[in-house]
């Protein structure tokens, strides 16, 4: 028997109004603390931490956590979270943004005729997407070649999404919308972030500079976008950002 909206702890209600308040990527942090403040601190790392592990599934709640350390991890550094306690590994390659939303019309997909199982397929693309870098990458690509055979250019491209998706992190790119052999980036929304004083925005501008009859900069309600084109596929694509890492 389903329990009605009525029958919800006080606890569980206000977890709901949580989620539904802060429902836009990045809100990882205000959901945890909203839950910190609903349930009491406790021990967030240890044996004794509930709260939403339990209601959201650990998955989620590791998201979730990640993207708060993250983010305490600008607000007050590395060695302030480490003093207490809260282990942080840090990258070699500093990430501006933790993930970027891609959005394209070309062919990027596992085909059935290539893999005919449904419940495989799903767990392939399970897999890509916890790929963190391009070693990860370069084994899911490996490992279909080994049991499926040459891949087909839907599953190129759709592997090279994700590198796309994981090198435009590291170029402050939150979004990427590819249509119509138009490449739209966008970048970091916060004007005031150390993004804009770094050496990869130099190196983006000198990239821009270089090829100005393919590259328009864009400004609108604050938002910076870029604008290339022609780029033919995700490939060529992929080719962009990494000439603009330099």
């Amino acid at each position: 028997m389903v329990p009605s909206f009525e029958a919800l702890t006080r606890e569980a209600h206000a977890r709901l109004d949580a989620i539904e308040q802060f429902s836009d990527l990045g809100s990882g942090f205000n959901i945890a603390m909203r839950d910190l403040d609903i349930r009491g601190a406790g021990d967030l790392l240890g044996g004794e931490q509930s709260g939403f592990v339990n209601d959201m599934g650990i998955d989620t709640y590791h998201k979730i956590l990640n993207e708060a350390i993250e983010e305490l991890k600008e607000e007050i550094g590395g060695p302030a979270l480490a003093s207490m306690g809260i282990k942080v590994e840090e990258s070699a390659t500093k990430k501006f943004v933790q993930d970027c939303n891609v959005e394209t019309d070309t062919e990027a997909l596992i085909p059935d005729d290539y893999v005919q199982s449904q419940e495989e397929r799903l767990r392939l693309y399970r897999e890509l997407n916890e790929a963190k870098d391009e070693a990860g990458i370069t084994r899911f690509d490996e490992e279909l070649v080994d049991r499926f055979g040459k891949l087909p250019n839907s599953v190129q491209e759709l592997t090279n999404v994700v590198r796309l998706r994981l090198l435009a992190a590291e170029l402050g790119i939150e979004r990427i919308v590819f249509k119509n052999k138009l490449f739209y980036c966008f970048f970091i929304s916060q004007p005031d972030s150390p993004f804009y004083t770094s050496n990869v925005f130099t190196n983006i501008f000198e990239y821009i500079k270089k090829h100005p009859s393919t590259c328009k900069m864009n400004q609108a309600r604050d938002k910076l976008s870029l604008i290339i084109s022609p780029v033919k596929n995700v490939t060529e694509a992929l080719k962009v950002l990494r000439d603009m890492r330099g």
